[in-house]
């Protein structure tokens, strides 16, 4: 195969847990990856390379700061091999489509559907990821793809290797 796959991840609800509410800094720092997110992650930088995996987040601008100590408490960029340069932040979700167009991703994971209904004519596998939650079927378009864990990610992003 020619093209390489370029992937984008949300952060929040998809590789960190939102269950848990975070009023401080230390208790956001203290929240665990969701399920096996890193050691898929790391399968598909090791599969597509570190420069086609991106993390792109939408967030206040103070939480930015946040977010990447949270990475770096985790040790994500050391021992995933992941590009620091590779996380993007941006104010509104809807920013998350004209960020995936520039990069030219071929797969997008997020948990929103509004963020995925508007990468519709830009990224052609959409994944909204459930991380085990009940999403309603009937919201959802039919061009989307619905997977609830991590090991799924990684079996599905491989199909096109």
């Amino acid at each position: 195969m020619d093209h390489i796959s370029r992937i984008g991840i949300d952060i929040e609800g998809v590789i960190r847990s939102k269950t848990a509410k975070s009023r401080t800094v230390d208790e956001y720092l203290a929240v665990e990856p969701l399920g096996s997110a890193f050691k898929t992650i790391k399968s598909l930088v090791k599969l597509f390379g570190n420069d086609n995996i991106f993390i792109i987040s939408r967030c206040p601008e103070y939480a930015e700061d946040v977010i990447l100590q949270w990475l770096d408490n985790q040790k994500f960029f050391n021992e995933i091999d992941f590009n620091r340069s590779n996380v993007y932040f941006c104010r509104e979700r809807a920013d998350k489509a004209p960020i995936a167009q520039q990069l030219q991703l071929t797969y997008f994971i997020d948990d929103r559907i509004d963020v995925l209904d508007a990468m519709k004519d830009i990224v052609a596998n959409r994944i909204l990821f459930t991380g085990g939650s009940n999403h309603e079927n009937n919201i959802i378009d039919d061009e989307i793809i619905v997977i609830d864990n991590w090991d799924s990610v990684l079996e599905y992003t491989k199909k096109d290797d």
